[in-house]
């Protein structure tokens, strides 16, 4: 908590449907990002064949004509497989197949590496964050369920306090209307019992009125901040995923390594984006705790 005591879910109060939303909007994108890696991998391996085959007709062809453009057509001199070896020419064009050859395997590591670290790990997280939000989104409506339940009790109590002051009323007027002394005693009982109950209906009123006060306060200075807090905390570490994927390089040649194997790495990225709350209680990166 910064010394202000401010946080996101202090910041927008009574907000958690809008967040809410915003995440479906994140996970969607997250499906998007994973889909377009999908797609750059299968291109990937797309050109990686094309190159295969494109080598494979060139080392066959070459195969067929390497004597003519090494010997020429009539050689004067016996020769074999070493002497086209040692032809300059040759090895140029070795070079020239063994490049294509090399890029075609360069491809199909990057395939390899946007589909297990980037694809699969988006796919999982994707699903991780759609079962986050079901958790949030279930415990946001305990949450008003039991709001609206202490609710209901207080207007149950007014309800029941109401009747009881009509029912006093009632025998007030009986009381008016009452001459003789056998049944003014009678009433004036009844009057006083009615009364009693009334303080009674009125005490539970009061009582649950003063529950009902604390339920609200709590719900929306606690319970929905708090809830806030910790679904933006998770958006975070969304947009941090996100943004990885989105700034992973992988250069022909170098597609070894971890593009988004260890989500820990987030930390750093995600402080600089909107998805880091200070004051959240959470680390970006971090996984709120389990209830």
């Amino acid at each position: 908590m910064d010394p202000a005591g401010q946080s996101y879910g202090r910041s927008l109060p009574d907000q958690f449907e809008r967040i809410a939303g915003n995440f479906d909007v994140h996970i969607e994108l997250i499906g998007d990002v994973r889909e377009l890696y999908k797609d750059r991998a299968t291109l990937e391996r797309e050109y990686a064949a094309k190159l295969q085959v494109l080598t494979k007709k060139a080392s066959e062809k070459k195969a067929k004509m390497e004597s003519l453009f090494v010997l020429g057509n009539d050689p004067t001199k016996a020769w074999s497989e070493s002497t086209l070896k040692q032809s300059t020419l040759n090895g140029a064009y070795d070079g020239i197949i063994n490049s294509m050859v090399s890029s075609a395997q360069d491809h199909l590591n990057i395939a390899e590496v946007l589909t297990t670290q980037v694809v699969d790990v988006l796919k999982a997280l994707e699903k991780k964050n759609e079962e986050v939000q079901k958790k949030e989104i279930q415990f946001f409506q305990k949450l008003i369920a039991d709001r609206d339940r202490t609710y209901n009790d207080r207007l149950k109590t007014k309800q029941k306090y109401d009747e009881e002051c009509e029912e006093v009323e009632a025998n007030r007027q009986k009381q008016g209307r009452a001459h003789d002394d056998r049944h003014a005693d009678r009433v004036a009982r009844q009057a006083e019992q009615q009364r009693n109950d009334m303080l009674n209906s009125k005490n539970m009123y009061l009582i649950s009125t003063a529950i009902a006060n604390k339920t609200k306060a709590k719900f929306y200075n606690a319970d929905l901040v708090h809830l806030e807090d910790q679904l933006r905390a998770y958006l975070g570490h969304v947009l941090c995923l996100i943004f990885m994927a989105a700034f992973s390089r992988i250069p022909p040649g170098q597609a070894r390594g971890t593009v988004l194997k260890n989500s820990s790495s987030c930390a750093g990225l995600a402080a600089e984006s909107p998805g880091c709350v200070e004051g959240s209680g959470h680390r970006c990166g971090d996984h709120p705790r389990k209830r």
